[in-house]
């Protein structure tokens, strides 16, 4: 990563971390993108440039999460190996403070959380196309899509149970009893009627 890059990706960490410290402070409806942009000691014009609004700020972590899991991704590259790469990320961000102010916001803001699945089919397109561009494919197949789409959101569940329940069970341990339930109600135990007769 060259100079340039690691600038923008610098700033983009220090809004980002500027934005969590006021939403958790003033709470999110209070917190314009002006304090956002005067603490991280930007422009808002700055600010504009990497977030669309106040909202793509929150969208954030679950980028760093897909990044996070794409580095760890071993040879199952399926929605197994997907799931587990998320739910690792996911559990090593846990123990980091931002995303604890994270939760703490998701869990007192129901607002905030109705964003949750346009950030989710973001985040799964965002996974399908770098899983795509891994394999030299300008575009993902149709695959790749079907995977990172039910991954995304089975961690997603996985995080719910996860956010407002007992912290008992790791991420990884709420995502293992999602794809154990899928798994069960997906067996076939009685043979499907032939729709011909």
């Amino acid at each position: 990563m060259g100079l340039r890059e690691r600038k923008r990706e610098q700033t983009r960490t220090t809004v980002t971390k500027a934005a969590y410290r006021l939403f958790s402070e003033h709470g999110y409806d209070d917190t314009t993108v002006e304090m956002i942009a005067a603490e991280a000691d930007v422009s808002p014009r700055t600010f504009y440039r990497y977030f669309e609004s106040k909202d793509g700020v929150l969208a954030e972590g679950g980028y760093e999460v897909v990044d996070r899991a794409l580095d760890r991704l071993g040879e199952d590259r399926g929605l197994r190996g997907l799931v587990a790469a998320l739910t690792d990320a996911y559990d090593e961000l846990v123990q980091e403070n931002d995303f604890k102010e994270l939760a703490a916001l998701l869990r007192e803001n129901p607002e905030v959380r109705e964003h949750g699945p346009v950030w989710r089919r973001r985040w799964s397109d965002h996974l399908a196309a770098q899983l795509a561009l891994d394999e030299g494919s300008s575009a993902p197949s149709r695959e790749q899509r079907i995977d990172s789409t039910a991954a995304v959101h089975i961690v997603g569940v996985a995080v719910d149970e996860w956010l407002y329940g007992s912290h008992d069970a790791s991420i990884s341990e709420a995502a293992e009893g999602v794809l154990d339930h899928l798994r069960s109600s997906l067996s076939v135990d009685e043979q499907v009627p032939d729709r011909a007769s």
